[in-house]
């Protein structure tokens, strides 16, 4: 291993790192906070569900100025901008006694999540390494999804024993004495002092204009739309689909918290096959192989229930349920290039945003009308299905890997 690849793999590992002390215990354990705050302000759920909505809105926002941003300055400058941001709202957010506070402290939340973790993240990662890109990704958001599963019962823990407030302290602290030092130090966007390889790679692209002309990535734009919207449809109403279906509240979490810890590893399978295989066969197939787990997500819930069928959803469904963010990443630089690889990213984030936020609404609006979550998830399959016909279709767009020679000459 040289020099260099060790360096890079310090600088991912930071990223994932940093993505588990600010992403996970913040997207993860907004619900948890739900029933303290209800019990002692009397809120409805409607209002502290705005909590929610202020936090994606807010992260969805920020990513294409951040995307845009990194194009042109330091990857810790806006990173440590964004935990210590995210950090100070925690320990103001310990102190708030209106829900209007409170709502503001989570936008203040997501505008620093964002601004610290995924995108950025993406960015450093597709920088830093060219033939294993694929997995520096996929450990990157392995960083996020083990802070998701990990910290989550902890809080819940820790709300039990100390209250809510002093739990919201503890979430903030680690992001001033862990986070930080790690942006700071160690997290850089691209290698320093590279090769002439490296810097020709960091340079070519399309610019930003040609870019969004370009008919690949509106491909990837598609393509994100149909998984996001898919897959927040199913996965946030996972739960109350099977419990009402029949099956009690603990298989319900069982099965759902299997999936979870089975796509930790996922992400790295994904980024691993990207590498061998190229991102678009591999991002295609697991696609397809979302769309037919969520087929026999209705097969369990159904009551064709055997302990097998159940493994496969769960081995199926938990290994490929982050390919459109992972391997979508890795495909937006082999077809685009990275020389506007940060704002493309962060365009991309807002949509999956957009995505995420309507995709529940969705299902919940089709349970609503048909008293079934069946037509829901089968229309979950079928955007899935289309996503995967949209990833098929990527391809490298005229310019992806030429390099201007003001480009070359800014990195020199």
């Amino acid at each position: 291993m040289t020099q260099h690849d060790r360096q890079g793999w310090l600088v991912v590992g930071s990223v994932a790192a940093t993505n588990f002390v600010v992403m996970g215990p913040s997207i993860g354990t907004i619900g948890i906070f739900f029933t303290p705050l209800i019990k002692q302000f009397g809120w409805s759920r409607e209002q502290v569900s705005m909590m929610a909505t202020a936090f994606l809105f807010a992260m969805g926002v920020v990513n294409p100025l951040v995307g845009w941003l990194l194009d042109r300055i330091p990857a810790r400058i806006p990173m440590s901008i964004g935990a210590a941001a995210a950090g100070a709202a925690f320990l103001l957010a310990s102190r708030v006694n209106s829900l209007g506070a409170l709502i503001a402290c989570y936008a203040l939340i997501g505008l620093g999540v964002g601004a610290s973790t995924i995108t950025p993240g993406l960015i450093v990662a597709a920088n830093w390494f060219s033939g294993q890109r694929g997995l520096a990704i996929g450990i990157t958001i392995a960083g996020a999804g083990l802070g998701g599963c990990v910290l989550p019962p902890l809080v819940s823990h820790l709300i039990a024993l100390y209250g809510w407030r002093a739990t919201m302290v503890c979430i903030g602290v680690p992001m001033f004495v862990l986070a930080l030092p790690l942006i700071l130090l160690i997290i850089r966007t691209r290698p320093e002092g590279a090769g002439s390889e490296e810097q020709a790679a960091a340079a070519s692209g399309l610019e930003l204009g040609a870019a969004l002309r370009a008919l690949p990535f509106w491909l990837l734009v598609a393509m994100q739309l149909g998984f996001t919207v898919a897959f927040a449809g199913a996965y946030f109403h996972m739960v109350p689909f099977l419990i009402g279906t029949g099956y009690s509240a603990q298989t319900a979490a069982f099965i759902f918290g299997a999936q979870a810890a089975v796509s930790l590893p996922g992400y790295l399978v994904l980024g691993t096959l990207a590498d061998r295989f190229g991102a678009k066969p591999v991002l295609a197939g697991a696609l397809v192989v979302q769309a037919v787990s969520m087929m026999l997500l209705l097969a369990i819930a159904g009551h064709y229930f055997t302990t097998g069928l159940t493994v496969i959803f769960v081995v199926t469904y938990g290994l490929t349920v982050g390919s459109g963010t992972a391997l979508g990443a890795v495909l937006l630089a082999e077809a685009l290039g990275l020389r506007s690889y940060g704002a493309l990213s962060g365009i991309i984030g807002l949509i999956a945003t957009v995505g995420s936020a309507v995709g529940p609404v969705i299902a919940g609006h089709i349970y609503d009308t048909t008293a079934s979550y069946s037509a829901a998830f089968e229309l979950c399959a079928a955007l899935m299905l289309a996503a995967a016909v949209f990833a098929s279709l990527v391809y490298p767009a005229e310019g992806h890997d030429v390099a201007s020679a003001m480009a070359l000459r800014a990195r020199h």
